[in-house]
């Protein structure tokens, strides 16, 4: 009988602790019980995760948690480099935790941390919340003298805005769940120039952003989620900048060098008719022609119709090659589906996330009926003025699949339409008996009805 040898075991030890630095803090926490020799070569992990989640549970539990962290400290490798350290601790305001917080903040500073991860926000708050909670955390000056930290990640936790000139070497900047106060992202692109990321949010302030013309900005990925300007929205010089993802209710942004841009994310949370948003809408579109991936959403499909003939934007030609499309499908937001077929003659991937629009109560009369010609003609009128079907349009996905009529038409129009499809993705995902048995009746229905690609492949997943 062959005996099972140990292999990782005959590894010295400089490799085993480049291993236990890959996976996870926790999974390399538990290797101490495999034998006498791991017991505590955790220890020498470059990547460190104190998460109050591990300990959820009762108050007792929380303070297992600052007992944990405190032993961490107290008995880790003194030659040893941290590259990350990340800590997460909903309202760390106890004297006791604040003081526990200080010693491993300033604990990963001795150890030269690279990537620092504070997030004291709690659990309990939503995106959906109106309120702006007080951060519940001050950085420590100590964090402040590092001047090798490359990322740099805060969720209710403040700073004072001058201190940041001082991280030359930051790549990277997350920023949630606080004020932006004195002109705090100015401070920091104007200063921090080898930035390439800022991500920002639940974020608020008074005034409006305003960072143009600073030199040499290096700035690549751009990311404002759920965040409130009081003033109104920001302006950003970023000649370098190629991703952009805006998440939240409408904000006038102005971004130059868009024609640079190569992907596009915007989710517009609050909907209701505005002359401004029009033009801000039509100006976006624009601007937004030149991305090969771009993500929009139901508002902006409800609007695109209207504003496409306000604006005489019919004819625009846009170089998007995967479109994304977050929507429920709703009639008023069929029209604005086939503007951007028409106008994306280049396409090659489409995508509808679908539940992800408005939410919109749906009656069951509502879904398919084969003999419904209403439903039909508002997709197959003009079906053959879309130039990506008949020339690039390869691959379709439609994720969280229900049955609904809007959903089955569109499906249809692009088999009977896609002369040079290839693959039609169907995700269900939906464990409901009804909806499952629904879909199941549309796929039979599908799989009989005459496609326009002889080369296409209709694949249900459930």
């Amino acid at each position: 009988m062959a005996q099972n040898f140990d292999m990782i075991s005959l590894l010295p030890d400089t490799l085993l602790f480049i291993i236990i630095s890959l996976i996870p803090f926790k999974e390399a926490v538990r290797t101490s019980i495999l034998s006498k020799r791991w017991l505590h070569l955790w220890k020498n992990t470059t990547n460190i995760e104190f998460n109050e989640h591990f300990f959820v549970g009762s108050e007792f539990q929380r303070w297992d948690f600052l007992h944990f962290i405190t032993l961490c400290i107290e008995n880790y490798q003194e030659n040893s480099i941290v590259e990350k350290l990340s800590l997460t601790l909903a309202d760390p305001g106890h004297v006791t935790s604040s003081e526990i917080v200080e010693r491993c903040v300033d604990f990963a500073i001795q150890q030269g941390v690279i990537d620092l991860d504070l997030d004291f926000s709690s659990p309990y708050w939503t995106e959906e919340d109106i309120e702006e909670p007080e951060a519940l955390f001050e950085l420590r000056t100590k964090v402040y003298e590092n001047k090798t930290l490359k990322s740099l990640k805060l969720f209710s936790c403040n700073f004072p805005e001058n201190e940041l000139m001082k991280f030359h070497a930051l790549k990277e900047v997350s920023l949630g769940w606080m004020e932006l106060k004195n002109n705090a992202i100015e401070t920091l692109l104007s200063n921090c120039k080898m930035i390439e990321i800022l991500n920002i949010k639940k974020c608020w302030t008074w005034n409006r952003i305003d960072c143009v013309g600073v030199d040499e900005l290096r700035l690549k990925k751009l990311i404002v989620d759920s965040c409130f300007f009081m003033e109104g929205g920001f302006l950003i010089d970023a000649p370098n900048l190629t991703y952009f993802k805006f998440h939240g209710n409408i904000m006038y942004f102005d971004i130059d060098y868009s024609s640079h841009l190569e992907e596009v994310d915007l989710y517009f949370g609050l909907e209701y008719e505005n002359p401004k948003e029009d033009v801000f809408i039509y100006s976006t579109i624009r601007n937004f022609k030149y991305v090969k991936v771009l993500t929009i959403c139901g508002f902006i499909l409800k609007e695109m119709e209207r504003i496409s003939t306000l604006f005489e934007l019919r004819h625009l030609k846009m170089n998007t090659r995967h479109l994304k499309m977050m929507t429920n499908l709703q009639s008023d937001e069929c029209l604005g589906v086939r503007f951007f077929l028409n106008s994306c003659t280049m396409l090659e991937l489409l995508t509808f996330d679908l539940g992800s629009g408005r939410l919109i109560h749906v009656p069951g009369e509502y879904y398919y009926k084969e003999d419904d010609d209403d439903h039909k003609r508002t997709w197959l009128d003009n079906g053959n003025s879309c130039e990506c079907l008949t020339s690039t349009l390869k691959v379709v996905e439609m994720n969280n699949f229900t049955g609904f009529v809007n959903e089955i038409l569109m499906l249809h129009f692009l088999i009977c339409n896609g002369t040079v499809l290839r693959r039609v993705n169907i995700n269900v995902q939906n464990e409901e008996t009804e909806v499952v048995e629904k879909c199941r009746k549309v796929e039979e229905l599908m799989m009989t009805k005459p496609r326009a690609s002889n080369d296409l492949e209709i694949l249900f997943s459930y």
